[in-house]
């Protein structure tokens, strides 16, 4: 689906037509694309990264959401909380604080690390650019009612539009009403089954044998 095709559903949805009203609709699509990759890690991209000679953190750059699997050498490292990294010494786990990945040991020279990711993507410029393509997210044609729910919850209160409570009914079916269902969770666990993972990535709270 591209933008144009987006907007003109929102604008059907909502009845946003007046000019001045499109750039918030663009601005809530392209905060949709966002929340739904750092929601459901729908699109992960693979990027070797050089880390820092005798270092032991590594930033993330801004086009990075957030780091779902990484690997230093052959070696798969486990995510833990940053408050028990220093407990774990020599055992391949890592902590992330914001853009910061944290580590026990430090960067042998040369060294590199394989991120498995999740992008953030830059806002569309143009209404053919696709939702799909890789530049702006790359969220399957499948998974992307779900940028739409976003949008429409987002500008629902804008656009008074009562049918939906104020935008209310769209957020309840994007993320349900805990916050952590609707079909946000639909699509993660989706994504899930298909990297064999049958429940969502765990945080480790034990000692790994060394």
């Amino acid at each position: 689906m591209t933008r144009g095709e987006m907007k003109e559903a929102i604008r059907y949805s909502l009845g946003m037509r007046e000019p001045e009203e499109q750039s918030e609709i663009e601005k809530q699509i392209h905060l949709g694309i966002c929340d739904v990759l750092r929601r459901t890690s729908c699109y992960v991209q693979c990027i070797d990264a050089d880390l820092p000679d005798g270092k032991t953190r590594f930033e993330l750059g801004p086009s990075i959401g957030k780091v779902v699997y990484l690997y230093r050498g052959s070696t798969l490292y486990n995510r833990v909380v940053p408050s028990v990294l220093p407990s774990y010494g020599t055992a391949p786990v890592f902590a992330q604080i914001s853009q910061m990945l944290l580590f026990n040991e430090a960067f042998e020279a040369g060294e590199e690390a394989q991120l498995y990711a999740v992008p953030r993507p830059p806002a569309m410029t143009d209404d053919a650019d696709a939702i799909e393509d890789e530049q702006w997210g790359g969220i399957p044609i499948e998974f992307q009612d779900a940028v739409e729910l976003y949008a429409c919850a987002k500008l629902g209160s804008r656009s008074d539009d009562s049918t939906s409570g104020m935008g209310t009914a769209y957020w309840q079916t994007y993320v349900g009403q805990d916050g952590r269902s609707g079909r946000a969770a639909e699509i993660r666990r989706m994504v899930n089954r298909q990297t064999g993972q049958t429940l969502g990535q765990a945080t480790l709270a034990y000692r790994l044998p060394l």
